[in-house]
């Protein structure tokens, strides 16, 4: 599948990961594409801890071309249930 602006991404948290026990990582379908920054992850790692999967939304914000590499940008959103 291609990567495209607004396609969802799978948050899968990696409480066993050596450098950061809050890393959230991203994935499209199995590949998985990186991290939500250190500095940004913790309200979301605790959000999914106490099990709030359900509340929480990735998606793909921007797609360019970095020095022939992929970079893809994500935001996470708490979603609206009204």
């Amino acid at each position: 599948d291609q990567l495209k602006l607004g396609s969802d991404l799978t948050i899968v948290p990696e409480r066993d990961n050596p450098y950061d026990p809050e890393a959230l990582a991203l994935y499209s379908n199995d590949n998985k594409l990186g991290f939500v920054p250190r500095e940004s992850n913790s309200l979301w790692s605790t959000l999914l801890f106490y099990g709030h999967q359900n509340i929480v939304t990735c998606k793909i914000t921007q797609l360019s071309d970095h020095h022939g590499h992929l970079l893809v940008k994500a935001g996470l959103y708490v979603i609206d249930a009204r």
